[in-house]
């Protein structure tokens, strides 16, 4: 019963969290970043990953698609080319997403912090 007790507690404490713009981010590093700045990167951050998450989605149905079509038989090739370029095209939504979601975080920064993010941000080699 202790033991239950114990980890009851500790989930709770783990549930009151800081406010969201309180957490670390990966604009933290940025010199000279005021709050309100934070929370406009966070939200632009927020608002680009969820298209970009679309876009991902899309992209796996797409991709379903081509699978079922290259493996039926007879094969059509029309709609597998046509299933290709389906797949590219939610490719190049997410390349156009990433670039837009990096310009309008960029309109947020100063010369100075747009160089800093340019640099350690934005080109940083991203983990897979």
């Amino acid at each position: 019963m202790r033991i239950f007790a114990f980890f009851l507690l500790a989930g709770l404490l783990f549930a009151v969290s800081p406010a969201k713009a309180q957490e670390k981010t990966k604009f933290d590093a940025i010199p000279g970043l005021t709050s309100e700045q934070k929370k406009k990167l966070v939200a632009i951050e927020e608002d680009y990953d969820s298209k970009k998450e679309e876009a991902k989605e899309k992209k796996k149905e797409a991709e379903k698609k081509l699978k079922q079509l290259k493996t039926a038989y007879p094969a059509d090739i029309a709609a597998i080319e046509k299933a290709f370029d389906e797949v590219s095209k939610w490719d190049l939504i997410k390349e156009k997403s990433d670039a837009r979601g990096e310009q309008e975080i960029r309109k947020v920064l100063n010369a100075t912090q747009r160089t800093f993010y340019d640099t350690n941000i934005m080109y940083k080699p991203k983990k897979k």
